[in-house]
Protein backbone atom coordinates (compact mmCIF):
# COMPACT_ATOMS: atom_id res chain seq x y z
CA UNK A 1 0.00 0.00 0.00
CA UNK A 2 1.53 3.38 -0.98
CA UNK A 3 1.92 6.32 1.43
CA UNK A 4 -0.97 8.27 -0.13
CA UNK A 5 -3.38 5.40 0.51
CA UNK A 6 -2.16 5.11 4.10
CA UNK A 7 -2.82 8.81 4.70
CA UNK A 8 -6.33 8.48 3.19
CA UNK A 9 -7.06 5.45 5.35
CA UNK A 10 -5.87 7.24 8.48
CA UNK A 11 -8.07 10.24 7.67
CA UNK A 12 -11.09 7.98 7.15
CA UNK A 13 -10.37 6.18 10.44
CA UNK A 14 -10.08 9.49 12.33
CA UNK A 15 -13.44 10.66 10.95
CA UNK A 16 -15.00 7.32 11.88
CA UNK A 17 -13.65 7.52 15.42
CA UNK A 18 -14.91 11.12 15.74
CA UNK A 19 -18.42 10.08 14.74
CA UNK A 20 -18.23 7.05 17.03
CA UNK A 21 -17.23 9.28 19.94
CA UNK A 22 -20.29 11.43 19.33
CA UNK A 23 -22.66 8.47 19.48
CA UNK A 24 -21.12 6.64 22.42
CA UNK A 25 -23.04 9.05 24.57
CA UNK A 26 -22.53 7.45 27.92
CA UNK A 27 -18.86 8.49 27.95
CA UNK A 28 -18.17 12.10 28.96
CA UNK A 29 -14.83 13.89 29.18
CA UNK A 30 -15.28 14.64 32.87
CA UNK A 31 -12.74 13.30 35.33
CA UNK A 32 -14.01 10.12 36.96
CA UNK A 33 -13.83 9.42 40.71
CA UNK A 34 -13.07 5.74 40.38
CA UNK A 35 -13.49 4.77 44.03
CA UNK A 36 -17.00 6.27 44.14
CA UNK A 37 -20.08 4.93 42.38
CA UNK A 38 -23.46 6.49 41.73
CA UNK A 39 -26.09 3.76 41.75
CA UNK A 40 -29.79 3.75 41.00
CA UNK A 41 -31.80 1.19 42.91
CA UNK A 42 -35.30 0.93 44.31
CA UNK A 43 -33.99 -1.24 47.13
CA UNK A 44 -33.86 0.18 50.62
CA UNK A 45 -30.50 1.44 51.84
CA UNK A 46 -30.11 -1.54 54.16
CA UNK A 47 -31.08 -4.07 51.46
CA UNK A 48 -28.74 -2.44 48.94
CA UNK A 49 -25.87 -2.57 51.45
CA UNK A 50 -26.57 -6.26 52.01
CA UNK A 51 -26.52 -6.99 48.28
CA UNK A 52 -23.22 -5.20 47.77
CA UNK A 53 -21.65 -6.78 50.85
CA UNK A 54 -22.42 -10.21 49.40
CA UNK A 55 -20.57 -9.16 46.25
CA UNK A 56 -17.82 -7.62 48.42
CA UNK A 57 -16.55 -11.09 49.21
CA UNK A 58 -15.12 -11.07 45.68
CA UNK A 59 -13.62 -7.62 46.16
CA UNK A 60 -10.49 -6.72 48.05
CA UNK A 61 -12.05 -3.42 49.11
CA UNK A 62 -13.99 -1.99 52.01
CA UNK A 63 -17.37 -0.43 51.33
CA UNK A 64 -19.07 2.43 53.13
CA UNK A 65 -22.82 2.30 53.65
CA UNK A 66 -24.77 3.81 50.73
CA UNK A 67 -25.49 7.52 50.98
CA UNK A 68 -28.98 8.39 49.71
CA UNK A 69 -28.73 11.21 47.17
CA UNK A 70 -32.37 11.39 46.04
CA UNK A 71 -35.28 9.42 47.41
CA UNK A 72 -37.43 10.45 44.41
CA UNK A 73 -34.97 8.97 41.94
CA UNK A 74 -33.59 6.12 44.07
CA UNK A 75 -30.02 7.38 43.69
CA UNK A 76 -27.18 6.41 46.05
CA UNK A 77 -23.46 7.08 46.33
CA UNK A 78 -21.14 4.29 47.50
CA UNK A 79 -17.51 4.94 48.41
CA UNK A 80 -14.93 2.14 48.18
CA UNK A 81 -11.51 1.97 49.84
CA UNK A 82 -9.85 1.62 46.43
CA UNK A 83 -10.57 2.31 42.77
CA UNK A 84 -13.08 0.04 41.06
CA UNK A 85 -12.07 -1.40 37.69
CA UNK A 86 -14.38 -1.30 34.66
CA UNK A 87 -14.91 -5.07 34.93
CA UNK A 88 -15.88 -4.75 38.59
CA UNK A 89 -18.16 -1.83 37.75
CA UNK A 90 -19.85 -3.98 35.14
CA UNK A 91 -20.36 -6.81 37.65
CA UNK A 92 -21.81 -4.44 40.25
CA UNK A 93 -24.24 -2.99 37.70
CA UNK A 94 -25.58 -6.52 37.11
CA UNK A 95 -26.44 -7.17 40.77
CA UNK A 96 -30.14 -7.87 41.12
CA UNK A 97 -32.00 -4.75 42.23
CA UNK A 98 -29.46 -2.31 40.78
CA UNK A 99 -30.70 -0.48 37.69
CA UNK A 100 -27.37 1.11 36.83
CA UNK A 101 -23.97 1.86 38.37
CA UNK A 102 -21.53 4.49 37.11
CA UNK A 103 -18.44 6.27 38.36
CA UNK A 104 -18.96 9.52 40.21
CA UNK A 105 -17.55 12.54 38.32
CA UNK A 106 -16.10 15.97 38.96
CA UNK A 107 -18.07 18.98 37.71
CA UNK A 108 -16.61 22.08 36.05
CA UNK A 109 -17.50 25.68 37.03
CA UNK A 110 -18.30 28.03 34.09
CA UNK A 111 -16.76 30.74 34.85
CA UNK A 112 -30.84 53.17 38.24
CA UNK A 113 -29.91 52.87 41.68
CA UNK A 114 -27.19 54.81 43.45
CA UNK A 115 -24.70 51.94 43.69
CA UNK A 116 -21.08 52.93 43.08
CA UNK A 117 -20.43 50.70 40.08
CA UNK A 118 -23.90 50.86 38.53
CA UNK A 119 -22.73 52.96 35.60
CA UNK A 120 -20.24 50.19 34.73
CA UNK A 121 -22.88 47.44 34.76
CA UNK A 122 -23.54 47.46 31.03
CA UNK A 123 -25.39 44.14 31.13
CA UNK A 124 -28.29 45.53 33.15
CA UNK A 125 -29.09 48.28 30.65
CA UNK A 126 -28.43 45.99 27.68
CA UNK A 127 -30.94 43.41 28.95
CA UNK A 128 -33.36 46.26 29.83
CA UNK A 129 -33.58 45.27 33.49
CA UNK A 130 -34.09 48.90 34.69
CA UNK A 131 -37.38 48.94 32.73
CA UNK A 132 -38.64 46.18 35.02
CA UNK A 133 -37.52 48.21 38.05
CA UNK A 134 -40.08 50.85 37.06
CA UNK A 135 -42.70 48.25 38.02
CA UNK A 136 -40.95 46.06 40.59
CA UNK A 137 -37.51 45.73 42.17
CA UNK A 138 -38.17 42.18 43.35
CA UNK A 139 -38.12 40.38 46.67
CA UNK A 140 -41.70 39.28 47.23
CA UNK A 141 -44.75 38.17 45.31
CA UNK A 142 -47.74 40.52 45.19
CA UNK A 143 -49.27 38.76 48.20
CA UNK A 144 -46.09 39.10 50.27
CA UNK A 145 -44.34 35.72 49.93
CA UNK A 146 -40.55 36.04 50.17
CA UNK A 147 -39.02 34.84 46.88
CA UNK A 148 -35.94 32.59 47.19
CA UNK A 149 -33.34 31.75 44.54
CA UNK A 150 -31.40 28.56 45.28
CA UNK A 151 -27.83 28.86 44.00
CA UNK A 152 -25.67 25.77 43.53
CA UNK A 153 -21.98 26.63 43.42
CA UNK A 154 -18.57 26.12 45.01
CA UNK A 155 -18.99 28.68 47.79
CA UNK A 156 -20.22 32.16 48.68
CA UNK A 157 -18.92 34.98 50.86
CA UNK A 158 -22.14 35.39 52.82
CA UNK A 159 -20.58 38.17 54.92
CA UNK A 160 -19.96 40.47 51.94
CA UNK A 161 -21.20 43.99 52.72
CA UNK A 162 -23.19 44.12 49.47
CA UNK A 163 -24.75 40.68 49.88
CA UNK A 164 -25.18 39.61 53.51
CA UNK A 165 -28.67 41.09 54.02
CA UNK A 166 -29.98 39.17 51.00
CA UNK A 167 -28.78 35.74 52.18
CA UNK A 168 -31.61 33.36 53.10
CA UNK A 169 -31.66 32.35 56.76
CA UNK A 170 -33.46 29.24 57.95
CA UNK A 171 -34.83 30.71 61.17
CA UNK A 172 -36.18 27.31 62.23
CA UNK A 173 -32.63 26.01 62.59
CA UNK A 174 -30.11 26.71 65.37
CA UNK A 175 -26.64 27.05 63.80
CA UNK A 176 -23.83 24.90 65.12
CA UNK A 177 -25.75 22.67 67.54
CA UNK A 178 -25.44 19.60 65.23
CA UNK A 179 -29.19 18.99 65.51
CA UNK A 180 -31.81 18.99 62.77
CA UNK A 181 -34.04 21.47 64.62
CA UNK A 182 -36.67 21.96 61.92
CA UNK A 183 -36.88 18.26 61.03
CA UNK A 184 -36.18 18.78 57.34
CA UNK A 185 -33.56 16.03 57.24
CA UNK A 186 -30.55 18.39 57.20
CA UNK A 187 -28.38 19.48 60.12
CA UNK A 188 -27.49 23.12 60.84
CA UNK A 189 -28.67 24.45 57.46
CA UNK A 190 -29.03 27.97 58.84
CA UNK A 191 -27.15 29.85 56.08
CA UNK A 192 -27.75 27.24 53.39
CA UNK A 193 -26.39 23.72 53.02
CA UNK A 194 -22.94 22.25 52.38
CA UNK A 195 -23.38 19.08 50.31
CA UNK A 196 -19.76 18.11 50.81
CA UNK A 197 -19.71 18.32 54.61
CA UNK A 198 -23.40 17.35 55.04
CA UNK A 199 -24.09 20.36 57.26
CA UNK A 200 -24.58 24.10 57.06
CA UNK A 201 -20.92 25.14 57.10
CA UNK A 202 -20.51 28.11 54.71
CA UNK A 203 -17.60 28.11 52.27
CA UNK A 204 -16.33 31.40 50.83
CA UNK A 205 -15.31 31.25 47.16
CA UNK A 206 -15.00 33.87 44.43
CA UNK A 207 -17.02 32.12 41.72
CA UNK A 208 -20.21 31.65 43.74
CA UNK A 209 -19.92 35.13 45.24
CA UNK A 210 -19.80 36.64 41.74
CA UNK A 211 -22.81 34.59 40.60
CA UNK A 212 -24.93 35.65 43.58
CA UNK A 213 -23.88 39.27 43.13
CA UNK A 214 -25.37 39.35 39.62
CA UNK A 215 -28.74 38.08 40.82
CA UNK A 216 -29.07 39.78 44.16
CA UNK A 217 -26.40 42.19 45.34
CA UNK A 218 -28.00 44.75 47.65
CA UNK A 219 -29.16 47.66 45.54
CA UNK A 220 -29.79 51.35 46.02
CA UNK A 221 -27.56 51.31 49.11
CA UNK A 222 -24.95 53.81 47.88
CA UNK A 223 -22.23 51.17 47.59
CA UNK A 224 -20.96 48.47 45.32
CA UNK A 225 -23.05 47.03 42.51
CA UNK A 226 -26.73 46.57 41.83
CA UNK A 227 -28.23 43.12 41.68
CA UNK A 228 -31.03 42.34 39.24
CA UNK A 229 -33.22 41.98 42.34
CA UNK A 230 -32.75 44.83 44.80
CA UNK A 231 -34.01 42.70 47.65
CA UNK A 232 -34.17 38.93 47.32
CA UNK A 233 -33.36 35.88 49.39
CA UNK A 234 -30.46 33.86 48.04
CA UNK A 235 -30.06 30.30 49.32
CA UNK A 236 -26.44 29.15 48.93
CA UNK A 237 -25.70 25.47 48.43
CA UNK A 238 -21.96 25.09 48.94
CA UNK A 239 -19.42 22.57 47.73
CA UNK A 240 -21.12 21.45 44.53
CA UNK A 241 -18.12 19.93 42.76
CA UNK A 242 -19.05 16.34 41.90
CA UNK A 243 -21.89 14.54 40.13
CA UNK A 244 -23.32 13.09 43.35
CA UNK A 245 -23.29 16.57 44.90
CA UNK A 246 -25.39 18.10 42.12
CA UNK A 247 -28.06 15.46 42.77
CA UNK A 248 -27.88 16.04 46.53
CA UNK A 249 -28.12 19.80 46.01
CA UNK A 250 -31.25 19.62 43.87
CA UNK A 251 -32.76 17.09 46.29
CA UNK A 252 -32.21 19.63 49.07
CA UNK A 253 -33.97 22.34 47.06
CA UNK A 254 -36.86 20.00 46.35
CA UNK A 255 -37.18 19.07 50.03
CA UNK A 256 -37.26 22.71 51.16
CA UNK A 257 -39.86 23.76 48.59
CA UNK A 258 -42.13 20.82 49.42
CA UNK A 259 -41.73 21.55 53.12
CA UNK A 260 -42.72 25.17 52.57
CA UNK A 261 -45.85 24.11 50.69
CA UNK A 262 -46.85 21.36 53.13
CA UNK A 263 -46.43 23.62 56.19
CA UNK A 264 -47.98 26.65 54.47
CA UNK A 265 -44.80 28.64 54.88
CA UNK A 266 -43.99 27.69 58.48
CA UNK A 267 -40.87 25.78 57.39
CA UNK A 268 -38.78 25.38 54.27
CA UNK A 269 -38.25 28.06 51.64
CA UNK A 270 -40.39 29.60 48.90
CA UNK A 271 -37.94 28.71 46.14
CA UNK A 272 -39.03 29.74 42.64
CA UNK A 273 -35.70 29.64 40.75
CA UNK A 274 -32.44 27.66 40.83
CA UNK A 275 -29.15 28.55 39.17
CA UNK A 276 -26.15 26.34 38.49
CA UNK A 277 -23.20 27.81 36.57
CA UNK A 278 -21.23 24.61 36.01
CA UNK A 279 -21.48 21.29 34.25
CA UNK A 280 -19.84 18.42 32.38
CA UNK A 281 -18.73 18.79 28.77
CA UNK A 282 -19.54 16.18 26.12
CA UNK A 283 -22.22 14.46 28.19
CA UNK A 284 -25.83 13.74 27.23
CA UNK A 285 -28.99 14.16 29.22
CA UNK A 286 -30.75 11.13 27.77
CA UNK A 287 -28.50 8.49 29.36
CA UNK A 288 -27.71 7.48 32.94
CA UNK A 289 -26.67 8.95 35.22
CA UNK A 290 -27.26 12.29 33.52
CA UNK A 291 -30.85 11.36 32.78
CA UNK A 292 -31.45 11.40 36.55
CA UNK A 293 -29.86 14.86 36.80
CA UNK A 294 -32.27 16.08 34.11
CA UNK A 295 -35.19 14.40 35.91
CA UNK A 296 -34.54 16.74 38.82
CA UNK A 297 -35.66 19.68 36.68
CA UNK A 298 -39.04 18.04 36.10
CA UNK A 299 -39.43 17.25 39.79
CA UNK A 300 -38.61 20.86 40.66
CA UNK A 301 -40.88 22.16 37.92
CA UNK A 302 -43.78 20.19 39.31
CA UNK A 303 -43.29 22.22 42.51
CA UNK A 304 -43.29 25.51 40.59
CA UNK A 305 -39.51 25.95 40.34
CA UNK A 306 -37.71 27.04 37.15
CA UNK A 307 -34.02 26.18 36.74
CA UNK A 308 -31.27 27.87 34.75
CA UNK A 309 -27.92 26.43 33.70
CA UNK A 310 -24.76 27.53 31.88
CA UNK A 311 -23.43 25.82 28.77
CA UNK A 312 -19.80 25.10 27.93
CA UNK A 313 -17.24 27.92 27.65
CA UNK A 314 -15.88 26.53 24.38
CA UNK A 315 -16.94 27.22 20.79
CA UNK A 316 -18.72 23.87 20.46
CA UNK A 317 -22.03 22.77 19.00
CA UNK A 318 -23.56 20.93 21.93
CA UNK A 319 -26.26 19.55 19.61
CA UNK A 320 -23.47 17.40 18.16
CA UNK A 321 -21.08 16.66 21.02
CA UNK A 322 -23.32 17.01 24.09
CA UNK A 323 -23.08 18.93 27.34
CA UNK A 324 -24.60 18.76 30.80
CA UNK A 325 -26.89 20.26 31.81
CA UNK A 326 -27.44 21.87 28.36
CA UNK A 327 -28.93 18.70 26.85
CA UNK A 328 -31.63 18.35 29.51
CA UNK A 329 -34.97 18.74 27.75
CA UNK A 330 -37.21 19.56 30.71
CA UNK A 331 -39.66 22.36 29.95
CA UNK A 332 -38.70 23.86 33.32
CA UNK A 333 -35.01 24.21 32.44
CA UNK A 334 -33.33 27.05 30.50
CA UNK A 335 -29.80 26.65 29.15
CA UNK A 336 -27.87 29.85 28.42
CA UNK A 337 -24.93 30.93 26.32
CA UNK A 338 -22.77 34.05 26.53
CA UNK A 339 -23.17 37.26 24.49
CA UNK A 340 -21.12 40.46 24.41
CA UNK A 341 -22.09 44.15 24.30
CA UNK A 342 -23.18 43.87 20.66
CA UNK A 343 -25.58 40.99 21.29
CA UNK A 344 -23.25 38.57 19.52
CA UNK A 345 -22.36 35.18 20.98
CA UNK A 346 -18.78 35.28 22.19
CA UNK A 347 -16.43 32.85 20.49
CA UNK A 348 -15.73 30.75 23.58
CA UNK A 349 -19.32 29.75 24.33
CA UNK A 350 -21.42 26.73 23.39
CA UNK A 351 -24.29 26.89 20.92
CA UNK A 352 -26.94 24.69 19.36
CA UNK A 353 -30.47 25.49 18.13
CA UNK A 354 -31.83 22.30 19.69
CA UNK A 355 -30.44 22.45 23.21
CA UNK A 356 -29.24 26.01 23.96
CA UNK A 357 -32.29 28.07 24.83
CA UNK A 358 -31.00 31.65 24.65
CA UNK A 359 -28.19 34.11 25.12
CA UNK A 360 -27.59 36.57 27.95
CA UNK A 361 -24.86 39.10 28.76
CA UNK A 362 -21.82 37.40 30.24
CA UNK A 363 -18.73 39.28 29.13
CA UNK A 364 -16.88 41.56 31.57
CA UNK A 365 -19.70 41.91 34.10
CA UNK A 366 -19.09 43.90 37.27
CA UNK A 367 -20.03 41.90 40.35
CA UNK A 368 -18.87 40.86 43.83
CA UNK A 369 -15.67 39.16 44.94
CA UNK A 370 -14.60 37.61 48.23
CA UNK A 371 -13.68 39.70 51.26
CA UNK A 372 -15.84 42.74 50.39
CA UNK A 373 -14.13 43.11 47.02
CA UNK A 374 -15.57 43.80 43.58
CA UNK A 375 -14.75 42.17 40.27
CA UNK A 376 -14.88 44.18 37.03
CA UNK A 377 -14.33 41.38 34.51
CA UNK A 378 -16.48 38.41 35.55
CA UNK A 379 -16.97 36.57 32.26
CA UNK A 380 -18.34 33.38 30.79
CA UNK A 381 -21.58 31.45 30.68
CA UNK A 382 -21.27 31.43 34.49
CA UNK A 383 -22.30 35.10 34.28
CA UNK A 384 -24.97 34.61 31.61
CA UNK A 385 -26.99 32.03 33.57
CA UNK A 386 -27.56 34.20 36.68
CA UNK A 387 -28.64 37.08 34.41
CA UNK A 388 -31.54 34.89 33.28
CA UNK A 389 -32.21 33.35 36.71
CA UNK A 390 -32.27 36.77 38.36
CA UNK A 391 -34.69 38.11 35.76
CA UNK A 392 -36.99 35.12 36.28
CA UNK A 393 -37.11 35.86 40.02
CA UNK A 394 -37.85 39.52 39.27
CA UNK A 395 -40.78 38.58 37.01
CA UNK A 396 -42.28 36.40 39.75
CA UNK A 397 -42.65 39.63 41.78
CA UNK A 398 -44.81 41.54 39.28
CA UNK A 399 -47.48 43.51 41.16
CA UNK A 400 -50.77 41.94 40.16
CA UNK A 401 -53.19 39.94 42.26
CA UNK A 402 -54.20 37.47 39.55
CA UNK A 403 -50.63 36.23 39.03
CA UNK A 404 -50.07 35.90 42.78
CA UNK A 405 -53.24 33.79 42.88
CA UNK A 406 -51.93 31.67 40.01
CA UNK A 407 -48.68 31.03 41.90
CA UNK A 408 -50.67 29.91 44.95
CA UNK A 409 -53.29 27.81 43.15
CA UNK A 410 -51.46 26.43 40.12
CA UNK A 411 -47.71 26.65 40.70
CA UNK A 412 -46.87 24.76 37.51
CA UNK A 413 -48.94 27.12 35.34
CA UNK A 414 -47.26 30.09 37.02
CA UNK A 415 -43.80 28.69 36.27
CA UNK A 416 -44.79 28.09 32.65
CA UNK A 417 -46.09 31.66 32.36
CA UNK A 418 -42.74 33.09 33.45
CA UNK A 419 -40.82 30.67 31.22
CA UNK A 420 -42.97 31.73 28.25
CA UNK A 421 -42.39 35.42 29.02
CA UNK A 422 -38.62 34.87 29.08
CA UNK A 423 -38.68 32.75 25.90
CA UNK A 424 -41.01 34.93 23.84
CA UNK A 425 -39.51 38.20 25.07
CA UNK A 426 -36.00 37.67 23.71
CA UNK A 427 -34.48 40.21 21.37
CA UNK A 428 -34.23 38.26 18.14
CA UNK A 429 -30.90 38.28 16.37
CA UNK A 430 -29.92 36.73 13.08
CA UNK A 431 -26.95 34.87 14.52
CA UNK A 432 -28.76 33.54 17.60
CA UNK A 433 -31.70 32.33 15.52
CA UNK A 434 -29.25 29.77 14.12
CA UNK A 435 -27.48 29.14 17.43
CA UNK A 436 -30.26 29.00 20.06
CA UNK A 437 -33.74 27.58 20.46
CA UNK A 438 -35.48 30.85 21.39
CA UNK A 439 -33.51 32.69 18.72
CA UNK A 440 -32.30 35.66 20.73
CA UNK A 441 -31.00 37.15 23.96
CA UNK A 442 -32.49 38.30 27.26
CA UNK A 443 -34.83 41.32 27.10
CA UNK A 444 -36.31 42.16 30.49
CA UNK A 445 -38.65 44.88 29.24
CA UNK A 446 -40.25 42.67 26.59
CA UNK A 447 -40.62 39.79 29.05
CA UNK A 448 -42.26 42.13 31.55
CA UNK A 449 -44.80 43.20 28.93
CA UNK A 450 -45.67 39.55 28.30
CA UNK A 451 -46.45 39.10 32.00
CA UNK A 452 -49.60 41.15 31.37
CA UNK A 453 -51.24 37.95 30.09
CA UNK A 454 -50.99 35.96 33.37
CA UNK A 455 -51.91 39.25 35.10
CA UNK A 456 -55.15 39.18 33.06
CA UNK A 457 -54.49 42.63 31.64
CA UNK A 458 -54.09 44.33 35.02
CA UNK A 459 -50.31 44.83 34.99
CA UNK A 460 -49.51 48.55 34.91
CA UNK A 461 -46.50 48.81 32.63
CA UNK A 462 -44.35 51.94 32.40
CA UNK A 463 -45.64 54.37 29.81
CA UNK A 464 -43.60 54.34 26.60
CA UNK A 465 -41.03 57.11 26.18
CA UNK A 466 -39.57 58.49 22.98
CA UNK A 467 -39.37 61.39 20.57
CA UNK A 468 -42.47 63.64 20.57
CA UNK A 469 -45.08 62.03 18.37
CA UNK A 470 -48.84 61.75 17.85
CA UNK A 471 -49.25 58.04 17.18
CA UNK A 472 -52.97 57.95 16.31
CA UNK A 473 -55.97 60.29 16.27
CA UNK A 474 -59.63 59.33 15.99
CA UNK A 475 -62.78 61.45 15.98
CA UNK A 476 -66.02 59.58 16.57
CA UNK A 477 -69.17 59.73 18.67
CA UNK A 478 -68.41 63.28 19.80
CA UNK A 479 -64.98 62.37 21.19
CA UNK A 480 -61.43 62.97 20.00
CA UNK A 481 -59.11 60.13 21.10
CA UNK A 482 -55.39 60.79 20.89
CA UNK A 483 -52.47 58.39 21.49
CA UNK A 484 -49.12 60.15 21.82
CA UNK A 485 -45.49 59.78 22.86
CA UNK A 486 -43.27 62.04 24.98
CA UNK A 487 -39.72 61.65 26.27
CA UNK A 488 -40.78 62.38 29.87
CA UNK A 489 -43.87 63.19 31.95
CA UNK A 490 -43.67 66.81 33.13
CA UNK A 491 -44.80 70.14 31.64
CA UNK A 492 -46.91 69.16 28.63
CA UNK A 493 -50.13 70.66 27.25
CA UNK A 494 -52.54 70.10 24.36
CA UNK A 495 -53.88 72.79 22.04
CA UNK A 496 -56.51 72.78 19.25
CA UNK A 497 -56.53 75.59 16.69
CA UNK A 498 -58.03 76.22 13.28
CA UNK A 499 -56.04 76.73 10.09
CA UNK A 500 -55.98 80.49 10.71
CA UNK A 501 -54.29 80.01 14.07
CA UNK A 502 -57.33 80.74 16.24
CA UNK A 503 -57.14 78.68 19.46
CA UNK A 504 -60.31 76.82 20.49
CA UNK A 505 -58.95 74.57 23.19
CA UNK A 506 -55.86 74.54 25.44
CA UNK A 507 -55.23 72.47 28.55
CA UNK A 508 -52.31 70.99 30.50
CA UNK A 509 -51.80 67.21 30.21
CA UNK A 510 -51.20 64.91 33.13
CA UNK A 511 -48.82 62.54 31.30
CA UNK A 512 -49.09 59.11 32.96
CA UNK A 513 -46.07 57.19 34.25
CA UNK A 514 -47.82 53.84 33.68
CA UNK A 515 -50.03 52.53 30.93
CA UNK A 516 -50.67 53.95 27.47
CA UNK A 517 -50.45 57.67 26.80
CA UNK A 518 -54.02 58.30 25.74
CA UNK A 519 -56.00 61.55 25.79
CA UNK A 520 -59.72 62.08 25.16
CA UNK A 521 -61.31 65.48 24.35
CA UNK A 522 -64.98 66.35 24.00
CA UNK A 523 -65.25 67.42 20.35
CA UNK A 524 -68.36 69.43 21.19
CA UNK A 525 -65.93 72.07 22.50
CA UNK A 526 -64.94 72.96 18.93
CA UNK A 527 -67.16 73.73 15.92
CA UNK A 528 -67.44 71.64 12.77
CA UNK A 529 -64.35 71.81 10.53
CA UNK A 530 -60.66 70.98 10.07
CA UNK A 531 -58.30 71.71 12.96
CA UNK A 532 -54.71 71.27 14.07
CA UNK A 533 -54.14 69.47 17.37
CA UNK A 534 -50.74 69.91 19.02
CA UNK A 535 -48.95 68.54 22.06
CA UNK A 536 -46.06 70.64 23.30
CA UNK A 537 -43.67 70.72 26.23
CA UNK A 538 -39.99 70.36 27.22
CA UNK A 539 -39.55 67.55 24.70
CA UNK A 540 -40.72 69.64 21.74
CA UNK A 541 -43.97 69.80 19.78
CA UNK A 542 -45.98 67.31 17.73
CA UNK A 543 -49.00 68.23 15.60
CA UNK A 544 -51.64 66.52 13.49
CA UNK A 545 -54.74 67.57 11.56
CA UNK A 546 -58.20 66.43 12.62
CA UNK A 547 -61.68 66.76 11.19
CA UNK A 548 -64.41 67.49 13.74
CA UNK A 549 -67.94 66.34 13.00
CA UNK A 550 -69.47 68.58 15.65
Amino acid sequence: MNSQCIVMLNNMMNKYLTVLAIFVVWVSNAQKIENELVIQSRLSSAHLSEKIQIYQRNLDAQILSPELLSEDLGLYKIVFSRDITLDELDQISKISGIEFAVYNEYLQLRDSPNDTYFSDQWALAFAKIPKIWEVTTGGTTYDGKEIVIAVLDDGVDITHEDLKDNIFINTREIPGDKIDNDGNGYVDDYYGYNVDLKNGTPVSESHGTGVLGIMGALSNNSKGVSGINWKIKLLPIYGVNNLDEIISAYAYVLKLKRLYLSTKGEKGAFILVTNYSGGIAEAWGNVEPYKQWCAMYDLLGNEGVLSVGATDNLAVNVDLIGDMPSTCTSEFFISTTNIDKTGTKVLRAGFGPKYIAMGAPGQDLVTLGKNNSYVEEFSGTSASAPMVAGTIALLFSVPCASFATLIAEDKVAAARAVKDAIANGVTRSESLIKQTRFGGYLNGEASLALMDAPCEGTLLLPSPKGEMKIISLKSEAGTLTLEYLTPDENGYSVMISNLLGQIYYRNPIDVPEYGSKMLTIDSNLIPHGIYIISISGPGGIASSMVYSHQ
